[in-house]
C-alpha cells in the first residue's frame, strides 16, 4: 500500500495541475487500512538541477510540502525543512547552500524532479519476533 501511495503521488504532483496538499490529502484519505494520520506521513518535495557556476549542477530542493494530519516525527530523508507553516509548507531557507539533496541521478541545469515519500511507524500484533517496530519507507522520484 505505502509504495503505490508513493508512485500514485508522484504521478499525481507531476501530470496533473493539483496542488501538493490537495494529493497529499487525497493519498492519505485512500491509505486504509493504515492510519497514516496517526501512525504516518507523506511528503512532496520539487528538486532542481543549479549551475553552481564552477561547471556542475547541484540539485536544490525549491519546495517541500508534508501532511497536515500526520506523525510529524517521522522526518523526511530527503532533506529536513528547518521550519513548516500551519499549512504543512516548508518556509524553505533562501540560502541555496542549505537546500543541497543527493539524488540517486544527475539532474541536468533547469530541470525539476517531483519526490514523494511515504513513511509509516508500524505496530505488528505482536512483539513475538520483533524487537522494534519497523519504520516502512518508500520514496518515487518522477
Amino acid at each position: 500500500i505505502l509504495i503505490d501511495m508513493c508512485r500514485d503521488g508522484a504521478n499525481l504532483a507531476s501530470r496533473t495541475p493539483q496542488g501538493p496538499q490537495f494529493i497529499i490529502d487525497a493519498l492519505s484519505n485512500t491509505s486504509a487500512p493504515l492510519q497514516m494520520e496517526a501512525q504516518g506521513m507523506i511528503y512532496i518535495s520539487r528538486v532542481r538541477g543549479v549551475d553552481t557556476g564552477a561547471g556542475s549542477v547541484i540539485a536544490v530542493v525549491d519546495e517541500q510540502y508534508r501532511a497536515v494530519r500526520g506523525n510529524a516525527a517521522l522526518m523526511s530523508r530527503l532533506w529536513n525543512c528547518p521550519q513548516w507553516d500551519v499549512a504543512g509548507k516548508c518556509i524553505v531557507p533562501t540560502s541555496v547552500a542549505a537546500r543541497v539533496v543527493t539524488l540517486p541521478f544527475a539532474l541536468g541545469v533547469g530541470y525539476e524532479v517531483q519526490v514523494v515519500e511515504t513513511i509509516y511507524d508500524y505496530a505488528p500484533l505482536t512483539n513475538l519476533f520483533l524487537t522494534n517496530a519497523p519504520q516502512l519507507y518508500s520514496v518515487t522520484m518522477l
